[in-house]
């Protein structure tokens, strides 16, 4: 995310420490670890903020270049999970989901209302982009979905429809910048300063180099056993309220601390980002300072401004993050691009900084400028301070400024 990546709280600190050693990098550990809170944590309670109730958690989004360790990390993290719910009484059968087909998430919330769609198959988010995103909105929003065709193939299909009341829907979709940049960037709303879906999502995109690591990777004693012994009650909760059909979830709320730090970040600007996306960022940093607390506390007591600092330092890297990932680069002008060979071979000319500008001008074609390009160009470098024209003569000479490759002194003239 940045260069020094945030902490996270608690034992999900105490995890992403004891997983570095294993040589992955923190961005992606922490992003994992954030998505395991958020699956872990969306079931079990909501959070008031000044809007009102919200889910809680995040879903993330992750580009890394191969052998980063996307699989192996996520894997490790879900592995306990999956033994917890093989072993419920009432195992909760698409919990966790891999197929992002709108038709099969539907499906399989319609009976389980709680879930996360966690894979390293990122490219999935393409789908879920297209004509779906609406419904996909409103599952990450806990919005109520009314009559969802389920299929569009046979006409028995087609007349299929299901409602899901109280939605709770994460992911957690990590991809190889290939992916991210052949199908995905312009469905961002890359250059448009974000696009309504993607908006929801934390996003990393830290170096995807492995560092020296001592050990394999897996969590240790003490943290592994803590990590398991956390799970199972969060899961219990999740469960107890789906098959209950409890009309509402325990609610957690901001302390005064953290209530009145989070109205200050309604009105921080991030100049230069992705607007749409930045315009976001309190949500995200309410929701995900929730998981944070539930994951560590469960539903009680008020969630203290550590843990919304946490948050918002990890979401104030993802705007920096996202920003990165949808910059669009500057589409320069003809008369711009020549600017610019203009000046790479007056740096070739060094010591040389003055120049007849006739004689430029008919030399301009052995750079593959027309004279009338060149004429176009030179204003530019002017404008820009790299250079000036001046008569002396009765002739305009090219007079270049004191530049950084320039360690010499500027000829003066009468």
């Amino acid at each position: 995310m940045m260069n020094r990546c945030p902490n996270l709280p608690g034992l999900l600190g105490e995890m992403s420490t004891d997983l570095q050693e294993s040589g992955l990098v923190p961005g992606l550990i922490n992003l994992n670890l954030i998505a395991i809170a958020s699956l872990l944590a969306q079931g079990v309670a909501d959070v008031e903020g000044p809007m009102g109730l919200s889910p809680i958690g995040v879903p993330c989004a992750g580009v890394y270049r191969s052998g980063a360790g996307k699989s192996s990390c996520a894997k490790m993290l879900l592995g306990p999970i999956v033994e917890v719910l093989t072993a419920m009484p009432s195992r909760m059968d698409g919990f966790l989901l891999e197929d992002a087909t709108r038709e099969a998430v539907v499906e399989s919330m319609k009976d389980c209302k709680v879930a996360g769609l966690m894979t390293d198959e990122g490219g999935q988010l393409e789908r879920m982009l297209g004509t779906s995103a609406p419904t996909f909105a409103k599952l990450m929003d806990g919005s109520d979905i009314r009559h969802a065709r389920v299929g569009n193939k046979t006409k028995e299909e087609q007349d299929l429809r299901v409602s899901i009341t109280n939605p709770r829907f994460t992911a957690l979709l990590l991809m190889q910048p290939d992916v991210f940049e052949k199908r995905l960037k312009a469905r961002l709303g890359a250059g448009e300063g974000g696009q309504g879906l993607a908006n929801r999502f934390v996003w990393d995109d830290s170096p995807a180099t492995k560092q020296n690591h001592s050990r394999s990777l897996g969590l240790r004693g003490r943290i592994r056993d803590a990590y398991k012994e956390r799970i199972a009650p969060l899961l219990g909760m999740t469960a107890e309220h789906m098959y209950l059909e409890k009309k509402q979830r325990p609610v957690v709320r901001l302390s005064p601390e953290a209530q009145a730090y989070l109205l200050v970040l309604r009105a921080a600007e991030f100049p230069g980002a992705a607007t749409e996306y930045a315009v976001r960022h309190a949500q995200r940093t309410l929701r995900l300072a929730a998981a944070f607390h539930v994951f560590e506390q469960g539903p009680n007591g008020d969630i203290d401004l550590a843990d919304l600092q946490a948050a918002e330092a990890f979401d104030r890297a993802s705007i920096q993050a996202f920003s990165r990932l949808c910059a669009v680069p500057v589409k320069l002008s003809q008369a711009q691009i020549d600017a610019q060979v203009l000046m790479r071979a007056f740096t070739g000319c060094a010591p040389n900084t003055c120049f007849k500008v006739a004689d430029l001008r008919k030399r301009a074609p052995n750079l593959g400028l027309t004279k009338a390009r060149f004429d176009k160009a030179l204003p530019l470098i002017c404008g820009s301070g790299q250079a000036f024209v001046y008569v002396h003569a009765g002739h305009e000479y090219l007079q270049l400024r004191q530049l950084p490759w320039l360690n010499y002194a500027m000829p003066a003239y009468g």
